[in-house]
């Protein structure tokens, strides 16, 4: 169980399972929350809702179920028919992001960017993430971690820095797959397998007794931020 803290956007576990987002120090799923449509404080307009971290209601723009999009258009966020190309210096508008068109956009200064994780508009158009940090679900995380650095939050380099990691002694850890650090800090699971949260082993060969997901370590997710 990941709690969360002070510093929103980091990682957190659901009452319901699974990974969310921290917001005001409150677990969410940016996928469907409206308060915090795909990310911390993006408000869907009144009586819209949040489908696929997209605000379903917005006036004009016509919904990729509606027989397609028209030409110039491409499925943005798997629900509104969006722009490929942003006028020349627009800010603010929505689009669909080229290089996946299925994902919705914002134009920034002409361009569509993806605001969840684009190092130059993260979070806002102009939001440059500074030192190298990259953009993780709309906020700017370190690569490196502090040489006796635990709970703060990262981006696994890994992965192109493009998911959530958290710093344990040192290292940045993918928390949800990681056998050491499985879930927060020193989670060690018994069986070695982690998916989320520790799982069973498969049976032991000689007593034919499945190992449970047990925790070696203690849990330290951290939220201290630094």
């Amino acid at each position: 169980m990941i709690p969360c803290g002070l510093t929103d956007g980091t990682a957190c576990t659901l009452d319901a399972g699974g990974f969310g987002v921290c917001c005001d120090a409150t677990c969410v799923e940016t996928g469907v929350d409206p308060s915090n449509c795909d990310g911390c404080g993006h408000v869907c307009p009144q009586s819209a809702s949040c489908r696929a971290s997209t605000c379903t209601a917005g006036g004009a723009q016509a919904t990729c179920g509606d027989g397609g999009c028209a030409s110039g258009l491409a499925c943005a966020g798997g629900y509104y028919c969006g722009r490929l190309v942003c006028p020349p210096g627009e800010v603010g508008g929505s689009c669909a992001v080229s290089a996946t068109a299925n994902q919705a956009g914002t134009c920034c200064d002409g361009t569509c960017a993806d605001l969840r994780f684009d190092d130059s508009n993260c979070g806002a158009c102009g939001a440059a993430c500074a030192d190298g940090g990259r953009c993780v679900d709309r906020g700017c995380l370190p690569v490196d971690c502090p040489a006796a650095g635990r709970g703060a939050g990262c981006a696994i380099a890994s992965d192109g820095g493009s998911s959530h990691g958290l710093c344990c002694d040192g290292k940045c850890v993918d928390f949800s797959s990681d056998p050491l650090n499985c879930g927060g800090c020193g989670v060690d699971c018994a069986s070695g397998i982690c998916d989320g949260g520790c799982l069973p082993g498969p049976p032991d060969a000689g007593t034919g007794e499945v190992p449970d997901g047990g925790q070696d370590g203690g849990a330290d997710a951290g939220t201290d931020g630094g």
